[in-house]
This record gives structure tokens, C-alpha cells and sequence, in this order.
């Protein structure tokens, strides 16, 4: 019987030389994530504290409790004692803002809702669609002003398509990208008022 080769050195080298190469890569792409994925969330929330500023061009300030931003303004105002959500200062809070996700005809659609101060008859503000993956020309059409610009001021029995009873016209050609938008800002509301409502104990508004 052949007796077996004895490991030298040389034979060990090429392993340990690809080991060294494969930790190095695997660490220099978990490192590489990291770095962009940091860079990507502080993109994000400066995008999504640039919103906030359009929407309530009054606020001094928004604290994030709970994925609700609470926004601030300085003093008494009307609105909401920010002390009602353990907020220190004398600080009012006049509108509430969170992000909604819908399926839309391609994939997923993330909407940034807010709404004012009294959570006994939610009214929006405003929305933003923050990201989509719908079709150019036809569902992507739901980032246009002309579309967005129909939630503000509306309470939320009436954010639902005029087909539906609401007061949302569907894009034309596009009516499951609209559904979308609507029937995730309208779930979205009724489900983080409910949260606001038991943080405050009910009070606020």
C-alpha cells in the first residue's frame, strides 16, 4: 500500500493563502455594508426631517416616539401639552407623523402621513410617497403633486377613493397604485392613533 504524502509547507500554503484572502474579503464587505448602510438611514432621515418642515412649516422641532414623530413647537400653542408623552419643556405638540406601507402594482410604496393635533377627529395634513417600484408614466404618477396634494385636509373617513365613497380620485390607468396609497395611509392612521390615544392615556387631542 502507497504510503500517503506528507504535508509540506509548500502544499499547505495555497490553503491558508486563500483562508487569508477570504476573511479579508468577507470582512471588507460586512465592513462596506455597514458604512452604507449608516450612510443610506442618515440620507433617509434627513429626507424624511426635510418633509416633516414642509408639512408643518411652524414646528420648532420633532421627537420620535414609539415610529410616531411628535411635532413640536416652543411655548403654549394649541395642540397637546408635549408633557402628555414625557416630553420635558414647555413644548406643545401640534401634529403627529408616520410612515405608511402599501403593495402597489409592482411592489412595495412607503408614504409619509402626518396629521394635525386632535386625535378625536384626525385630519391629514399632508402626504409625501417617500419610495415605490411602480410603473413610470402610470402608477409612478402617485409622487405627483396633483395626486398627493388631495389627502390634505381631509379627515379620515373620507382618504378613500371616490369609487370607494371617498374623496381620492385614482390616477388614471393606475387605480391599484392609488388604492394603495390610500388604503395605507387610511390603515395607518387609524392604527397610530390608537397607539397616540394610549400613550397619552387617552387624553390627548
Amino acid at each position: 500500500m502507497k504510503a500517503p504524502k506528507e504535508i509540506t509547507p509548500g502544499d499547505a500554503f495555497p490553503v491558508v493563502f486563500l483562508t487569508v484572502v477570504v476573511t479579508i474579503a468577507v470582512v471588507a464587505l460586512t465592513l462596506t455594508d455597514m458604512v452604507t448602510r449608516d450612510l443610506i438611514e442618515q440620507q433617509r432621515e434627513r429626507e424624511i426631517e426635510r418633509i416633516l418642515e414642509d408639512l408643518y412649516p411652524d414646528m420648532d422641532g420633532f421627537e420620535e416616539i414609539e415610529e410616531i414623530y411628535l411635532i413640536l413647537v416652543d411655548g403654549d400653542a394649541e395642540g397637546t401639552p408635549a408633557s402628555d408623552y414625557g416630553i420635558e419643556g414647555n413644548r406643545t405638540v401640534i401634529g403627529y407623523a408616520f410612515l405608511a406601507e402599501g403593495e402597489g402594482y409592482a411592489g412595495g410604496i412607503q408614504i409619509l402621513v402626518g396629521i394635525g393635533h386632535d386625535l378625536g377627529t384626525p385630519t391629514l395634513v399632508g402626504i409625501k410617497v417617500i419610495s415605490h417600484a411602480e410603473t413610470p408614466g402610470l402608477g409612478a404618477r402617485i409622487t405627483e403633486t396633483s395626486f398627493q396634494d388631495q389627502f390634505a385636509g381631509l379627515s379620515v373617513e373620507d382618504v378613500r377613493l371616490t369609487d370607494d365613497g371617498g374623496r381620492i380620485d385614482a390616477i388614471s390607468g393606475a387605480t391599484i397604485s392609488s388604492r394603495a396609497v390610500v388604503d395605507a395611509v387610511h390603515d395607518a392612521i387609524s392604527e397610530k392613533v390608537e397607539v397616540l390615544l394610549g400613550m397619552s392615556g387617552g387624553g390627548a387631542g
